[in-house]
């Protein structure tokens, strides 16, 4: 009988927790034009008050009225701290006013909370604990997603509704720890959009992507629950570490700095590699001078989160040159480049080699010699990569999957290169990423996950998915939930009212760049495009399939133009940029060609409908270039002016037909 009621008193505690822990509290952020105050240590990590002050500018551009950081003046306050950094956070602990028994020693896993009376002075605290730096940062933006601010509110005008009083309901939870531990976004191919913007309009005092530009990609970053960052690369933009801030910034916004497959040791060998000074980039004949280099980013890079790409490939994307042209001499090279990198992080990082964040990319041809047995230290993480058109090449063996190291993933959506880029629009299905995306978990890929965006614009809604499959893998078990997700995206950036029209019309406008994408409707600098035919779509009777082409893309223009008159007004810049733009650049791009095949079609026969359709060609490329035009110099008082690039690398198939 004692036994019996030890149970049920157990069990009624169990009850009694599990329902406290999953309470429900209202908090006042803004109340009668008086907002909260927001309370942090300032012996805490930077980022801690970069997010306190982020999210303090949020809450004035929702209610216009302003925080105070670190006024204990108010009695209704947030506090936000790291666990073990912040003396508000551990004297709540001491004093068993919060539970952290399910945050503490966690990976980027954080509680937000309401507490009452958590001290003398302050009646009602809503507490945002972190078990590290980044966590508490995520703490407080998650705040942000609370009162309606969008990650997108900078990077795509997705401006706040307003509102006079922010009242929200807290459920008691705990958030993380992610499924991926780093993830993170590469920026490439910068030189039509990225690069310009920074450098002719929004950074012109560095006159390229500097620290200010960097911190702005931080932001976001953070906002999207994410840690790691690619730096853009090509030879345009000066590399990363030339601008000593640059470093400083990414570890005051708690940035982990890797770099890509062809940047080894974090060097960028674009544009720090000196031939005539420094001799060639071959390891085979010139190990002392690249072993310096190697030695002098790993002593400037000391006391930073960076990870370290190893092994090495030869100058701007190609393959290792090397003496001997066999594949065994060449994977051999390769294993000694790996020891020898080692070996100068074991000395100069400040950390056994085996504890500082290394990957290596068996990316092109990189992939071969690691097929052929080449020999890696299993605390090195494997990323594997895609075929640069969204199709996963390899995946860990059982044997790879209990690697120390684990493994990553490295995706495009985003690609310059043979045999045909696709730079300009983001056409990569929502459904294929998450396909392979789900095989790379399955298969344990959880170390990285890097998306390869280009210039951040206008990938925003894959970016989005991107990164919060690799922060929360279990929202995502079924294909069906990638089109709950763009539902709910949509109802966040334009409301309810037409989220669902909105999904519809973007998975139409998938649908059909997955059959082709945009840039693919005529070939490049490799085939003419002067050669009919390239689309292989037949214009013969009851199979017209260029016929059916157009209707489908004059039905999308004709939706998207219907709702863009319908969105609010304070989100018509935010819809042009994330919905608008590509859906006409597409629809376009496509009938300038289509047009363009059917106008040769009927010519040959003699036809005068062919005056019609080759006028139908020119419109449609007039159109991409008014729209690029209003992108650049109308949008939002000329904000974006240079970001959009119609034409990135000048490859025929963008010209007027």
């Amino acid at each position: 009988m004692k036994n019996i009621k030890k149970i049920l008193i157990a069990f009624m505690l169990f009850i009694v927790i599990t329902v406290s822990a999953q309470k429900t509290s209202k908090f006042s952020v803004v109340t009668k034009g008086v907002a909260t105050s927001i309370l942090f240590d300032k012996d805490d990590a930077k980022v801690v008050e970069i997010a306190s002050e982020i999210l303090s500018q949020d809450i004035l551009k929702v209610s216009n009225s302003k925080v105070l950081l670190n006024s204990d003046s108010s009695k209704n306050v947030i506090i936000a701290g790291t666990i073990g950094e912040s003396k508000w956070i551990d004297d709540l602990i001491s004093n068993n006013k919060i539970d952290v028994s399910k945050v503490k020693d966690k990976w980027e896993t954080y509680s937000i909370q309401v507490v009452n009376n958590p001290t003398k002075e302050i009646d009602k605290a809503l507490v945002v604990v972190g078990s590290d730096r980044r966590a508490t940062a995520f703490g407080l933006l998650e705040i942000s997603r609370m009162i309606g601010v969008s990650p997108w509110e900078w990077w795509a005008d997705v401006t706040p509704v307003k509102q006079k009083e922010i009242v929200l309901k807290v459920e008691t939870k705990i958030y993380g720890s992610p499924s991926v531990k780093y993830r993170g976004i590469f920026l490439n191919d910068e030189d039509w959009g990225l690069q310009r913007w920074a450098a002719l309009n929004f950074e012109p005092e560095t006159g390229d992507i500097g620290p200010k530009t960097y911190a702005k990609v931080f932001e976001l970053v953070l906002r999207l629950r994410a840690n790691t960052l690619w730096p853009a690369m090509h030879s345009c933009t000066a590399p990363f570490y030339s601008y000593p801030k640059n470093k400083q910034v990414a570890d005051d916004y708690a940035i982990v700095v890797g770099t890509s497959h062809c940047e080894p040791m974090l060097c960028n060998i674009n544009s720090e590699w000196e031939s005539k000074k420094m001799g060639e980039w071959r390891y085979d004949n010139n190990e002392t001078s690249i072993k310096e280099l190697f030695k002098d980013r790993t002593k400037e890079t000391n006391g930073f989160e960076s990870m370290y790409t190893m092994g090495m490939r030869g100058e701007h994307d190609s393959p290792m040159i090397v003496g001997e042209d066999d594949s065994d001499s060449q994977m051999k090279l390769l294993e000694k480049v790996v020891s020898d990198q080692r070996n100068i992080l074991d000395l100069n990082s400040g950390k056994n080699k085996e504890d500082v964040p290394q990957i290596f990319i068996p990316y092109k041809e990189v992939l071969t010699y690691y097929q052929g047995g080449m020999e890696l230290p299993e605390d090195i993480s494997l990323v594997w990569t895609d075929d640069n058109y969204g199709y996963i090449r390899q995946l860990s063996t059982p044997e790879e999957q209990l690697r120390s190291g684990g493994a990553g993933i490295y995706y495009h959506t985003s690609y310059w290169g043979r045999p045909h880029d696709y730079l300009w629009l983001n056409s990569t299905n929502p459904v294929l990423m998450w396909e392979e995306m789900s095989k790379a978990y399955e298969f344990k890929s959880r170390n990285l996950w890097i998306l390869n965006c280009g210039d951040i614009k206008p990938h925003e809604y894959n970016i989005e998915l991107f990164l919060d499959m690799a922060w929360n893998m279990e929202n995502f078990k079924e294909s069906t939930q990638v089109k709950e997700h763009h539902t709910n995206w949509a109802s966040r950036e334009f409301g309810n009212e037409n989220a669902e029209e909105i999904t519809a019309l973007m998975y139409n406008y998938y649908q059909l760049a997955f059959q082709r994408r945009p840039e693919f409707m005529a070939w490049s600098e490799v085939e003419p495009v002067t050669k009919s035919g390239k689309t292989e779509l037949t214009q013969i009777h009851y199979a017209d399939e260029v016929s059916k082409r157009i209707e489908s893309y004059s039905k999308l223009i004709d939706k998207v133009e219907d709702l863009y008159t319908d969105v609010a007004v304070n989100r018509k810049d935010a819809f042009y940029q994330l919905i608008y733009y590509p859906v006409i650049g597409a629809s376009s791009l496509n009938n300038k060609w289509l047009y363009k095949y059917k106008n040769e079609f009927v010519a040959k026969q003699g036809r005068k409908s062919a005056i019609s359709f080759g006028q139908k060609s020119l419109d449609a490329f007039s159109r991409i270039e008014k729209e690029t035009n209003y992108y650049n110099t109308k949008l939002n008082k000329g904000k974006w002016n240079h970001i959009m690039n119609m034409a990135p690398r000048f490859l025929p198939f963008f010209l007027n037909p």
